[in-house]
């Protein structure tokens, strides 16, 4: 860290935007990385993954106790908030809106006078997208079963610091 406050603004402005682009999975970028920048652009990436998960005020604060030069501490700031602004749109772009479901039962048709099945009929809505979906009920607890295991890897996963930093 105590290399990149020696770079100038523009560089370190420069490395931050290829190491944001780098973060966001554009591997492209490396080879747009300055030879003579490269241990520089790692720590760069180093310092913005640190960064990453974090809300505005506690990597603002992190910023003010490293001691950083005002105009290198607005350009890291600024990159900040835009990687952060651009993980908020995307998280609300694949954010699912809305979920209801019913369950159907149909007492007979033109076939049989007595059929008695129920079905469960799911709407999932997300931004621009809807899906309507139906299912026995069996299958039902099968799908409920297995969100259910899902969300239980996510927090067990959650509970790595270094999985989180690898976004």
């Amino acid at each position: 860290m105590d290399s990149l406050k020696s770079l100038s603004s523009d560089i370190l402005g420069s490395l931050l935007d290829l190491s944001r682009s780098y973060i966001q999975g554009d591997y492209k970028v490396l080879s747009k990385v300055p030879f003579s920048y490269r241990n520089a652009f790692s720590s760069c990436v180093e310092y913005m993954r640190s960064k990453c998960g974090k809300h505005f005020s506690e990597y603002s604060k992190e910023i003010e106790e490293e001691n950083w030069k005002s105009d290198l501490k607005e350009c890291i700031l600024e990159r900040l908030k835009e990687m952060d602004s651009e993980y908020q749109r995307q998280k609300n772009k694949d954010r699912l809106n809305e979920m209801t479901w019913r369950i159907d039962v149909a007492l007979s048709t033109n076939s049989l006078s007595r059929v008695l099945k129920p079905e469960v009929q799911v709407k999932l809505t997300s931004g621009e997208e809807e899906i309507n979906f139906h299912m026995t009920v069996a299958q039902f607890q099968e799908f409920r079963r297995q969100t259910a295991l899902l969300i239980k890897d996510i927090f067990a996963m959650d509970q790595f610091a270094f999985i989180r930093n690898l976004k």
